[in-house]
């Protein structure tokens, strides 16, 4: 984090200003940015040093008084917090070595400001190490993945089994038909009918993938707010083409209108509609069943990578685990815990 912080304060700016100030003038602007931290940093560490300490008395009283579920999530939480705080601390701190640097005078200051600087690491650090998620939370977090998967799956029964490439290609080449057809039907001055079925096609294109999107993302989504948010980029795309449609039909050409308004028309369908059930699936090419192929396709990963968690945990309890399982952990823990 603390890379991050110095990324953006550094980096991105002075790399811009490089090419029209030079490094001797970077070096002054930066020596006197440090100057004007100087001047500032007391008040800083009035509240930053307090916080940590609170979160700190926070964090060894909600292991007392709090359910263990609680305490825990108190701790990872303020710990990211207080990791986050320090980390922002840091190009303060770089610009007054900056400026103790370019006016040695100023380095007294040092005197005060490393001390404290050490507190405050001293606290991220300790209440850092309250990020830990612990190997009954990764079991628990794992056997809530595996449960919440099998779920899914058993929900996902119905699904295409088409390709989905081809499921693909043929839903935006029937949508496009279907407003090429629809223009001819109500317009019989026709420039080029390569052209507009090309337009028709980048257009149905661009509608059956938000739809792939927004189906695939509703139906892996694991509470009511993601499944909501799932549908906003589609439903936001044919709102668009509905109002585009409509301004045509108004203002310039019905036939055109009409056209795209078929093209939509047709995807939605297929995005909405599902066969009956006892149909084959291989006959199912609609893009709510391939979408849910997709989604039960990731759902399946994450069933096989749940289930392989939980048996490692069993069959090696007391095993460290290394840097990059405990990251992967700590991640799906932070996504189920959302």
């Amino acid at each position: 984090m603390s890379v991050v912080w110095l990324f953006i304060v550094f980096v991105i700016p002075f790399s811009s200003s490089l090419n029209y100030l030079g490094i001797e003038a970077n070096w002054l602007l930066a020596s006197d940015a440090g100057a004007l931290v100087i001047q500032q940093i007391g008040w800083a560490f009035g509240v930053f040093v307090p916080t940590l300490l609170g979160f700190y008395v926070t964090v060894v009283g909600g292991q007392l008084v709090s359910e263990p579920a609680v305490a825990y999530r108190t701790r990872r939480t303020l710990g990211l917090v207080a990791e986050a705080m320090t980390a922002a601390m840091m190009p303060a701190l770089v610009l007054i070595a900056i400026a103790c640097i370019s006016e040695p005078a100023r380095a007294g200051t040092l005197f005060v400001i490393v001390p404290v600087s050490a507190v405050m690491f001293f606290l991220a650090v300790q209440l850092g190490g309250f990020v830990v998620f612990e190997q009954a939370l990764r079991l628990a977090s794992a056997q809530k993945s595996f449960d919440w998967s099998r779920a899914r799956l058993v929900a996902l029964r119905r699904r295409s089994t088409a390709p989905v490439p081809l499921v693909f290609i043929l839903n935006a080449v029937v949508g496009a038909a279907a407003g090429l057809g629809t223009i001819l039907v109500f317009s019989r001055s026709v420039v080029s009918i390569v052209s507009l079925f090309s337009l028709l096609s980048l257009l149905a294109f661009g509608l059956v993938l938000t739809n792939y999107y927004g189906v695939y993302s509703f139906h892996t989504s694991r509470d009511r707010a993601s499944r909501i948010v799932a549908y906003l980029l589609p439903a936001s795309m044919n709102m668009m083409v509905l109002a585009l449609s409509l301004d045509l039909i108004v203002r310039a050409d019905v036939a055109a209108g009409l056209g795209v308004l078929a093209t939509a028309a047709v995807v939605l369908a297929s995005t909405l509609w599902m066969p009956l059930r006892g149909i084959n699936p291989i006959w199912n090419w609609s893009i709510q069943g391939s979408g849910r192929r997709l989604a039960a396709i990731s759902v399946a990963r994450t069933y096989v990578a749940s289930f392989k968690t939980i048996q490692d945990f069993r069959t090696r309890p007391g095993q460290r685990l290394s840097l990059s399982e405990r990251l992967i952990a700590a991640w799906r823990l932070v996504l189920s815990n959302r």
